[in-house]
C-alpha cells in the first residue's frame, strides 16, 4: 500500500469485557442532616450520700427513638482499582482519501523465450560496385 492516506470511516466502538472495579481514593465524610433525640430507656436513681451532694447509684443509658440520617457533605472520589480491558464490537473499514500512487521496488529485466525470426517487408535492391 505505497501512497496511501487512509482515515477511519467507521467508528471503533469499544465495550469493556470486564468490569472496572472502583476503589475510592478518598474517604467520604458524613454529616447528619437530621438530628438524632436521644430519650432515657432506664432512670437514674440519685441517692444523696452527703448533705446537698447527690450521686447516681445507676447510670442513665441513652438510646435513640430516632436515628440519625447521615448524608455526606464531601463526595468520594473513585478512582479504578483493576482497569478495563476494552474489545471492539464493530470493526474498522479504512478507505483511501487520496489515489494510490505506486513505484515498483524492482526494476522487470524482459528477456524473449522465443527468438525473434526478423522478415523483410520490402525486398531489397542490390546495386553492383566496382572494383
Amino acid at each position: 500500500m505505497h501512497g496511501y492516506l487512509l482515515i477511519e470511516q467507521l467508528i471503533c466502538i469499544l465495550t469493556p469485557t470486564t468490569p472496572s472495579i472502583l476503589t475510592p481514593t478518598t474517604p467520604s465524610i458524613l454529616t447528619p442532616t437530621t438530628t438524632s433525640i436521644l430519650t432515657p430507656t432506664t432512670t437514674s436513681i440519685l441517692t444523696p450520700t452527703t448533705p446537698s451532694i447527690l450521686t447516681p447509684i445507676t447510670t442513665s443509658i441513652l438510646t435513640p427513638t430516632t436515628p440519625s440520617i447521615l448524608t455526606p457533605t464531601t463526595p468520594s472520589i473513585l478512582t479504578p482499582t483493576t482497569p478495563s480491558i476494552l474489545t471492539p464490537t464493530t470493526t474498522s473499514i479504512l478507505t483511501p482519501t487520496t489515489p494510490s500512487i505506486l513505484t515498483p521496488i524492482t526494476t522487470s529485466i524482459l528477456t524473449p523465450t522465443i527468438p525473434s525470426i526478423l522478415t523483410p517487408t520490402t525486398p531489397r535492391i542490390l546495386t553492383p560496385h566496382r572494383h
